[in-house]
């Protein structure tokens, strides 16, 4: 078997056309790219184009149009995830159209689907000899409504984003959450008043000697002040099993993930981070990669 070089980008949120840019560093850059086997980027986006959409964020709103896909084809770009922030803003139709859009171009890609089962599916190639397999995943914070969704008998299934299912809680010493707690007991945070709210999340499990779900955070009684992010284990082994089997059959794995639970240094990878990289590896996974915090991270061997 020949040699295979797989190429990292930054994430692509470019919304017009660079490839007539004249410029020797932009050129520099795009001979680079011409390199690479499997050139990688996270499409930072979502296609407006044949199902339509609508806007379902305010101030971090961003959408792009199908020749934005040819661009990143003309410089190089083969391979995409689709798992992040921006996949939903023009909800399940610019989905669907990011779908489309990019099966019509060849592009290897993964992290969005019709479904959940469908979204957590490896997307799949074949180059120079190898057989690749992608597996993208979102672990927010996101509103549960961008994530894809299978149907049932009183539900149709919702497309949208591949998750990864984490929750962030906040650490606070005592005294000061005995004190905070007896402020949640006066406003009277309650289940109901939960799913009142304009993203619902079903109420999470606490322990009810340590732990507060206030208005949909979780505070946990701990010996010095932090923030903790928990990945399901369920939800975890799921994309694990993924990765398992492809690997399995003998496929050059890349496993994605993109988050925003950063860490008050964004160039600090986070803890569970770097635990999860490390089991997506012993799954089976050859390279493990991630966006979110705008600012180039760690790399580990």
């Amino acid at each position: 078997m020949g040699a295979f070089s797989v190429i990292l980008t930054g994430q692509s949120l470019i919304k017009h056309d660079i490839r007539h840019v004249r410029d020797d560093g932009f050129q520099t850059v795009v001979d680079f790219l011409g390199q690479g086997d499997l050139v990688f980027t996270n499409f930072e986006s979502t296609i407006l184009g044949a199902h339509g959409g609508w806007p379902t964020k305010g101030k971090y709103f961003s959408y792009a149009t199908p020749d934005t896909l040819d661009c990143l084809k003309g410089i190089g770009v083969n391979a995409l995830s689709l798992a992040n922030n921006h996949a939903f803003d023009l909800g399940p139709g610019g989905v669907l159209s990011t779908l489309q859009e990019v099966d019509a171009r060849g592009f290897l890609y993964a992290g969005i689907g019709k479904s959940e089962a469908e979204a957590a599916r490896p997307g799949r190639c074949r180059t120079r000899g190898r057989d690749v397999a992608l597996v993208a995943m979102d672990a927010g914070p996101g509103p549960s409504n961008m994530y894809a969704e299978d149907g049932d008998a009183a539900r149709p299934a919702r497309p949208g984003v591949n998750r990864l299912k984490t929750t962030r809680k906040l650490e606070i010493p005592s005294p000061p959450f005995d004190a905070f707690a007896g402020m949640v007991e006066a406003l009277r945070s309650s289940d109901l008043e939960l799913a009142n709210y304009a993203q619902p999340e079903d109420p999470q499990a606490v322990d009810p000697a340590n732990e507060l779900d206030a208005f949909g955070t979780i505070y946990r009684r701990a010996g010095k002040w932090g923030r903790k992010v928990e990945v399901d284990p369920h939800s975890l082994q799921q994309h694990l099993g993924q990765i398992s089997h492809a690997a399995s059959a003998g496929e050059f794995v890349i496993a994605y993930l993109h988050h925003h639970h950063w860490e008050p240094d964004w160039r600090d990878v986070p803890h569970w981070v770097q635990t999860l990289a490390r089991a997506c590896v012993d799954a089976g996974a050859g390279l493990f990669v991630s966006h979110g915090a705008p600012v180039l991270q760690s790399l580990e061997i």
